[in-house]
């Protein structure tokens, strides 16, 4: 860009506006930001990004601002703003602000960002202030290049994540309308790279564009096509189109920022069929098709199976307990092919080809790949992802859903989610292997008193009508003479607290299961999430609560980072979940606690109650099931985290209660078992971590 020097933008902490600022920042261009005071410019500020604050309507702020810039690439505008006035004020007195600066200071080049909404039969308030903001710059006399896309396409988008998740999440695709209708979306990646093209571009001086993807796709299509991409079959249910649009009309007169929008709405009306060739001829303009941009957007976050091998180790260095077996699924985050000689004591091993993964000589064991990282990676999931779940996205907590309605739906969502080939189901152990065989003493971990392994009882308490059922099962832990550690919900229901004096009373230890269990806190900024425990600090010092379990086990390093101010502990990782419905599989893949932070983490190693009953276990498999991988985790000496959830629909009914009383009975007569509440593992974790 060496005639364009300093290249002022607008509308840059939208979607389309922080890529385009991605992009530029990796060619190394010269440019400014303007923004509301409003916006969140955290992001902005980490990379020392020029910010510059001001508001388009208010032209003073603009003159400032643009003054010094040759060029502007112009994207602010009020999009799921239902308001006509506001819309008016922003798209169209906007514009003719920043049109009358960029005269008066005598600007070279704008490029103005309309939508396709502008050139449609029928168009919304947005639509219409579009084409209006469109004949202003017609009569000036700047240098100006107008387009107009479809759906531009991309993570960041609000609109078309939350589609694709819906697709991703539900096995029955709620479509509005017949699904017929034709669609033209386009890759954020290629406007972006079509914005830095026009700057310079003179055969675009003073046109206007229309920018879609190469070719049409109808709605249902579209759904294919992302269900592909994720390897789900999907069904889709086509929806009646007037509910919706009297719904949206009806919103847009109370509220100004509404969920769906008339123009969303009439996008599964209309057919979008466009017409790129002008593009094509002006400014080589070739869009990937769709298809090929969705794989280009979410491949690279599905795990990556070219690190997905067989770790296979020979008896010379396989764990003692795992020499019947001295294969796993690992998936590893890097590796490399060193020709080091010596002795191969393990190999990475897939279906294409064979590595050396260990390698042991005179000089010692020399490893393929970088031990700490590779722990790290798998601790830390970083090879997965967690996304807010849609019930997030309600007006009203999921909770007002009957429990037996909303267990259908997990049902359903489980019974279509592709179960992944990493972690290893039901359990993995991928961690102790990589720290045993690198250990020089080859022992994991030791427990108090000689004891084998140890054994954690939890409860979640997600309701009122679980926290009715603590006694009865209470009954049954006391029969045993076991302690447990309930979990229960900050503020979400009436809570009886001679009940919990009695179970404090009695040894057992109260855990703090979230404040509202409405799934959002671990997608919150931090100040709200201390928000929301600080709301907790009296039940916490009450009962002197030391850990947190996340509601649904959803978790971020937001969120981690905010419990070391307050909790010893946290215990919402599963050992491994493949058939996760809240994004890609999970999974810390060790059965020992670990540290995360200031937290120590306690991995929920069993399978809990709710998944496997999902996945249609019933009670006796459960009870199998969970006799089995305790006997393997005895092997290994780690700790086996039992979870329940007490509500009817789950283990507060007659039937898992008894298969919960057979399991006590079977376990507590086992004298090698140190049982322990969560708080006692930490506890030792922590005597033994300063040894």
């Amino acid at each position: 860009m060496a005639k364009y020097r300093q290249i002022f933008i607008t509308g840059a902490t939208g979607f389309l506006g922080k890529n385009l600022i991605k992009e530029m920042l990796a060619r190394g261009m010269k440019f400014s930001t303007f923004t509301r005071k409003t916006s969140n410019i955290k992001w902005f500020r980490k990379n020392r990004i020029n910010i510059l604050i001001g508001d388009i309507t208010d032209i003073k702020s603009i003159e400032s601002a643009v003054k010094g810039h040759d060029a502007v690439i112009h994207l602010a505008g009020a999009t799921d703003i239902s308001n006509p006035l506001i819309n008016w004020k922003i798209n169209v007195e906007g514009v003719k602000n920043l049109i009358s600066v960029c005269e008066a200071q005598n600007v070279k080049r704008v490029i103005h960002l309309s939508t396709n909404c502008a050139g449609r039969k029928y168009r919304d308030a947005y639509g219409e202030t579009k084409l209006e903001a469109e004949k202003y710059f017609k009569k000036s006399k700047l240098n100006f290049t107008i387009l107009r896309p479809t759906m531009i396409y991309g993570k960041g988008s609000k609109e078309f994540m939350t589609f694709v998740n819906v697709i991703r999440v539900l096995p029955v695709v709620p479509i509005i309308g017949n699904g017929k209708n034709m669609l033209q979306p386009v890759a954020v990646d290629d406007v972006i790279n079509l914005l830095l093209s026009l700057v310079e571009n003179k055969r675009s001086f003073r046109k206007i564009y229309d920018i879609a993807g190469p070719k049409p796709v109808t709605v249902d299509e579209l759904v294919y096509a992302v269900a592909s991409t994720f390897g789900l079959k999907r069904s889709i249910l086509h929806l009646p189109i007037k509910p919706f649009l009297t719904g949206a009309r009806l919103l847009g007169k109370i509220i100004n920022k509404v969920p769906i929008t008339v123009d969303q709405v009439m996008a599964f009306i209309q057919d979008t069929k466009v017409n790129i060739q002008n593009a094509e001829r002006d400014f080589d303009f070739f869009p990937k098709p769709v298809n090929e941009g969705l794989k280009k957007i979410f491949i690279p976050e599905n795990i990556k199976k070219k690190n997905l091998f067989s770790l296979k180790m020979n008896s010379s260095i396989a764990p003692q307990w795992f020499k019947s077996e001295k294969t796993t699924p690992i998936l590893f985050n890097e590796i490399n092919q060193s020709k080091r000689r010596g002795k191969i004591a393990a190999c990475f091993s897939n279906a294409i080809a064979q590595y050396p993964a260990i390698i042991k000589n005179k000089r010692g064991i020399h490893f393929n790949f970088n031990v700490k990282k590779q722990i790290d990676f798998l601790l830390n999931e970083e090879y997965s992802n967690l996304k807010p779940p849609l019930n997030t996205y309600l007006p009203f907590h999921y909770h007002l859903v009957p429990g037996r309605l909303r267990f259908k739906i997990l049902k359903t969502m489980v019974k279509y989610k592709k179960k992944s080939d990493f972690p290893n189901w039901p359990l993995d152990i991928s961690v102790d292997i990589i720290k045993n065989i690198s250990s020089k003493n080859n022992k994991l971990f030791s427990w108090p008193k000689g004891k084998k392994y140890a054994v954690v009882l939890t409860h979640d308490v997600d309701t009122k009508y679980g926290f009715g059922k603590i006694p009865e099962i209470l009954k049954i832990e006391n029969k045993y003479g076991v302690f447990s550690c309930w979990y229960i919900v900050g503020n979400h229901y009436k809570l009886d607290y001679d009940l919990l004096d009695s179970l404090k009373e009695r040894g057992h230890e109260i855990g703090l299961h979230g404040y509202y269990h409405d799934n959002k806190i671990s997608f919150l900024p931090k100040e709200k999430i201390i928000e929301r425990i600080k709301k907790c600090l009296k039940l916490i010092k009450m009962y002197d609560i030391q850990g947190f379990r996340s509601p649904s086990l959803l978790n971020s390093s937001n969120l981690f980072n905010v419990l070391g101010k307050f909790f010893k502990y946290d215990s919402s990782v599963p050992n491994v979940d493949v058939y996760n419905p809240f994004g890609l599989a999970r999974g810390c893949c060790t059965i020992f606690p670990f540290r995360k932070g200031k937290l120590i983490e306690i991995p929920l190693t069993l399978p809990s109650d709710d998944k496997l009953l999902a996945l249609s276990y019933r009670p006796l498999e459960i009870y199998k099931l969970w006799l089995f991988l305790i006997n393997k985790i005895k092997q290994v000496g780690g700790i086996a985290v039992v979870t329940t959830h007490t509500e009817p629909h789950l283990s507060g009914n007659s039937e898992m209660i008894n298969i919960y009383s057979k399991f006590l009975k079977n376990i507590s007569k086992e004298k090698e078992i140190w049982f322990a509440k969560p708080i006692d593992i930490v506890n030792w974790y922590l005597k033994c971590e300063k040894k």
